[in-house]
């Protein structure tokens, strides 16, 4: 797209039942346009901070759980002998199972044995993960945090937004299917900063966005799908994902 500071990102935004494409920027700005405000559910995204950023920040959150496993694998090789980094990750499994055996049952909530056990090893793990890794005193950005400090401290602050899918079937996760519409640009480019996923919101107006139906479900349509230009594609940094 000529200058290397012409170049844009894509941003994928989709339903079950349509997807579009933006090009912008990674600015609060961009993500203020590309997320509708009258949009209503809960984002689900891998705490980029323009997520939290003005009015998106007033939504309910999901942090991808993915990366906060992956997050706490780094943990477990900085720290080998404690136990905290996988008692953490076998609780956010442990969680994500549950909720997926209840989803294939039928049933609208995890068990509540299983819910309060995981939940209570989760926060167990996090409290004894704060008072191991000690954090170093000076203004944030100065000073830098031992392995795994920021991010117990995000566990701790928003347990809410790490288990919001164990207490609500409907919420993903992960934001999967948006990142499994950004593949295409994937393909010989750098892998996407970040994605979300708004999941069962109650009410979206039509976006003044491309439109394009998801051949991924050819079942819900009764008229083939369009593709998006391959040329937009090819022209863009593959960057975040939104689904709605």
């Amino acid at each position: 797209m000529g200058s290397k500071k012409a170049e844009k990102y894509l941003l994928v935004a989709c339903t079950e039942l349509l997807t579009w494409y933006m090009l912008g920027g990674r600015d609060t700005d961009t993500f203020k346009r590309f997320v509708p405000a009258d949009l209503t559910g809960v984002v689900v995204h891998d705490r980029y901070q323009n997520y939290d950023a003005a009015a998106l920040g007033m939504r309910d959150h999901q942090l991808y759980a993915a990366h906060l496993i992956r997050g706490l694998e780094v943990c477990a090789e900085t720290y080998p002998h404690p136990r905290w980094p996988r008692q953490l990750q076998m609780a956010l499994r442990g969680l994500i199972h549950a909720a997926h055996l209840a989803r294939q049952q039928g049933k609208d909530a995890i068990v509540a044995g299983t819910l309060t056990m995981f939940t209570g090893t989760f926060r167990g793990g996090v409290a004894v993960g704060l008072s191991e890794v000690k954090r170093v005193p000076g203004p944030p950005k100065t000073v830098t945090q031992a392995v795994g400090r920021v991010l117990l401290e995000v566990l701790r602050d928003r347990t809410d937004d790490v288990l919001r899918f164990a207490q609500d079937l409907r919420i993903p996760p992960t934001n999967n299917q948006a990142e499994r519409y950004l593949r295409p640009a994937k393909t010989s480019r750098r892998s996407p900063a970040g994605s979300a996923r708004v999941a069962h919101p109650a009410s979206v107006r039509r976006p003044r966005l491309p439109v394009h139906r998801d051949q991924a479900r050819p079942r819900c349509h009764d008229r083939p799908a369009r593709r998006a230009p391959r040329q937009a594609l090819d022209a863009t940094r593959p960057g975040y994902g939104l689904t709605l």
